[in-house]
């Protein structure tokens, strides 16, 4: 299969396994299949996601989870948490853990934020944006923060190679510089619980 880019995005989603170091071929020491078995294959393929088990470094080989004699415990990841896996392997049976199945271990990448900072800090969840009123449509847009749209106009002008997540940062700007001007506008209310 050749992977095709288009100005630094993936064609094809298997491709993204090259780049992560991860085999495209998954190992399995399960040779039986099922129906249930086969419905997951065709809902990870239709919906972009991939089976860890087998693909991994700690887990070339697939081993089983369950009684030593099957696969029925998985890790299923779609192609943009693939860069956060740092390790992936099926340990040992433990009766200690389990009557049956062996325990999986994950380590992914996370941001730990420091709970200090964030007491006290009003996250909006508990307002909500007072409905649209045409009479203010043109306070709305002289409320909408010009300049962080002329520093996002130049942030995309400048930025050579386009990925899913610059797109969705931007995106996410831009959607709330309208919500901000939506609340300096409109106003906000209590939501009702």
């Amino acid at each position: 299969m050749i992977c095709t880019y288009d100005e630094g995005v993936t064609v094809n989603m298997v491709c993204e396994l090259d780049e992560k170091n991860l085999t495209r071929k998954r190992n399995n020491k399960d040779k039986c299949k099922n129906r249930f078995g086969n419905q997951l294959l065709d809902f990870c393929k239709g919906n972009n996601l991939f089976i860890m088990n087998g693909r991994t470094t700690k887990d070339r080989e697939g081993k089983l989870t369950c009684r030593n004699a099957s696969v029925v415990d998985y890790c299923i990841s779609n192609v943009s948490f693939l860069q956060n896996f740092l390790n992936f392997e099926i340990l040992d049976f433990s009766s200690l853990y389990s009557d049956v199945h062996s325990p999986l271990l994950l380590s992914i990448k996370c941001l730990i934020l420091d709970k200090e900072t964030n007491d006290g800090i009003d996250n909006g969840k508990d307002e909500k944006i007072k409905k649209w009123d045409p009479s203010k449509s043109l306070l709305f847009q002289e409320n909408i923060d010009t300049e962080m749209i002329a520093i996002l106009m130049k942030e995309i002008e400048d930025t050579k190679n386009l990925t899913q997540l610059s797109i969705n940062s931007m995106v996410h700007k831009i959607g709330k510089s309208l919500l901000d001007s939506a609340k300096k506008t409109f106003g906000t209310k209590k939501k009702r619980f």
